[in-house]
């Protein structure tokens, strides 16, 4: 899995000219910091060069160049794109806010890791008669990634692709919340669970499916469906001793 964070290292500048109506120049730098699970990562470096809102022109580390949006932003492009000061700088700006003082704090953040609170609940499906929709949730987490995996009796649940939804979503102050959804109805006596790794686990965690109300829901109906065989019963038992009681009563 790759994770990708941007690193805001450059304060906002903002100025203002006489004039009847405000006008502002800003310039945005950041870092952007991707790393995979080899532990290696990519650096790149940004500015954004905006004027009342707009942005007219980016410099890009990727390329060292700057790309001009606007008349005045190509223009602003064409000169800096030629001035060797301005290139040096932008790989200085690279190599101290980016290299050394911003991928420090990423890996201080990523060693910083939090469990996830897991919840697993069962519903009714909204689109299929009959059928249950299977929902665990891992809450509160960091960092991102995360992979939750179904299991049935102990083995890997052969879903299919349409049958499964997965969802991520920020929770606030670096922590994410992520959501899958199984459509499965689990038979009786089966075992279901959800078995969650994260950076902040030792090993893959497991939660099983508490099934007990639906149990208690099918033994409710079974025995309903009994009550209904027996009256059944019962009531034509009633019918045939009745009907033979008043054949005798004729013959006499």
């Amino acid at each position: 899995m790759q994770r990708a964070i941007l690193l805001l290292i450059h304060v906002v500048f903002t100025t203002s000219v006489l004039s009847t109506r405000e006008k502002y120049f800003q310039i945005l730098k950041t870092c952007q910091i991707i790393g995979d699970d080899s532990k290696q990562y990519d650096v790149r470096y940004k500015i954004q060069y905006h004027y009342n809102g707009q942005l007219v022109a980016q410099y890009n580390s990727s390329t060292e160049t700057v790309t001009g949006y606007t008349d005045y932003g190509r223009q602003f492009a064409d000169d800096v794109n030629k001035d060797i000061n301005y290139l040096s700088l932008r790989r200085n700006d690279l190599n101290f806010f980016c290299k050394l003082k911003a991928t420090v704090i990423y890996k201080a953040m990523l060693e910083k890791t939090v469990a996830p609170r897991v919840s697993l609940r069962m519903g009714r499906s909204k689109v299929v008669r009959d059928s249950a929709v299977l929902v665990c949730t891992a809450y509160d987490f960091y960092p991102r990634d995360i992979r939750l995996t179904w299991l049935r009796n102990g083995q890997v649940f052969p879903h299919n692709s349409e049958k499964l939804m997965q969802e991520e979503l920020p929770s606030g102050a670096w922590r994410y919340q992520f959501h899958s959804h199984l459509e499965h109805t689990p038979a009786m006596g089966e075992s279901i669970s959800c078995m969650v790794e994260h950076a902040s686990l030792w090993e893959p965690k497991l939660y099983p499916l508490d099934t007990s109300d639906m149990e208690a829901e099918r033994l409710l109906v079974a025995l309903a469906v009994f009550g209904l065989v027996l009256g059944s019963v019962v009531l034509a038992a009633g019918a045939l001793f009745y009907r033979r009681k008043a054949t005798a009563y004729r013959l006499c």
